[in-house]
């Protein structure tokens, strides 16, 4: 096996740690590879991205429709937390098939579950090629292609892995022939809170000139009527603004999901 990948899980840490990382052949700026999954044994970095938070859409069904990402979200799961999207090119003379086993290995080593996986046709073809992994590094290299949408629960937040391989065919010669790999990591997180707050008076002054007020930071369980603790300061602001209008008639807010 041409080890990859992902190592070892420190139960007592709650995390999985890299042992061996792979040098890297002039990488972008700021590139690395993820802490808890390296990659395949002499691949190089062509893109990094990482969010602290943001919303992923992870494909977990067939994708067939053309224009990317945003036209196949009905083929999708919705998951927020930590971001970070890598792409790789193997070393040549590789195979998608083995490059794709190693991960797929590995994941499921340490206790990854399948979400959806998919093969050439059966993913949805030129669709799924240019949803999950878009056009600058993958063109139309749909007609060999493998993906795997994992999931690992831990008491510290749930880790969703998404792994795309490719033989990529579509750019100039000397990067023909060689085997692509789309490795993004979503750790699921809830996002810093109270980072805007709401002003009794500035509300007071809102109702007064327009009758009613949007209040976005009123936050529910999933699935719930029961309200989280992030929704206490502005709860906090509404009984102030109740209690310093005595005789009024009770505000008229439209709470956003």
């Amino acid at each position: 096996m041409k080890h990859i990948a992902l190592v070892g899980l420190l139960h007592a840490l709650g995390a999985l740690v890299l042992i061996a990382p792979v040098a890297q052949a002039k990488p972008p700026k700021n590139a690395k590879d993820h802490r808890m999954i390296s990659r395949y044994e002499g691949s190089e970095i062509l893109a990094y991205k990482q969010s602290k938070y943001d919303a992923y859409p992870l494909l977990v069904r067939k994708a067939t429709k053309s224009g990317g990402i945003e036209k196949n979200l009905s083929s999708t799961t919705s998951i927020e937390g930590k971001v970070t999207s890598i792409t790789y090119q193997a070393p040549p003379e590789r195979t998608t098939l083995e490059v794709f086993r190693n991960y797929e290995q590995e994941l499921k080593r340490h206790g990854f579950t399948d979400l959806f996986r998919c093969t050439n046709t059966a993913c949805g073809g030129r669709g799924f090629n240019h949803a999950v992994a878009g056009y600058t590094y993958f063109g139309e290299d749909y007609k060999d292609q493998r993906y795997l949408a994992a999931k690992l629960s831990r008491s510290e937040g749930d880790v969703y892995v998404a792994v795309y391989a490719a033989m990529h065919k579509s750019g100039a010669k000397a990067e023909n022939n060689r085997v692509r790999v789309q490795l993004d990591i979503i750790e699921a997180a809830s996002m810093d809170t109270g980072m805007v707050k709401l002003d009794p008076k500035e509300l007071a002054g809102e109702i007064a000139a327009v009758g009613h007020r949007a209040i976005y930071s009123i936050y529910f369980e999933t699935g719930s009527a029961t309200l989280k603790s992030e929704s206490d300061p502005a709860l906090t602001a509404i009984a102030a603004f109740a209690r310093e209008a005595p005789g009024h008639a009770p505000p008229t807010c439209d709470v956003a999901w």
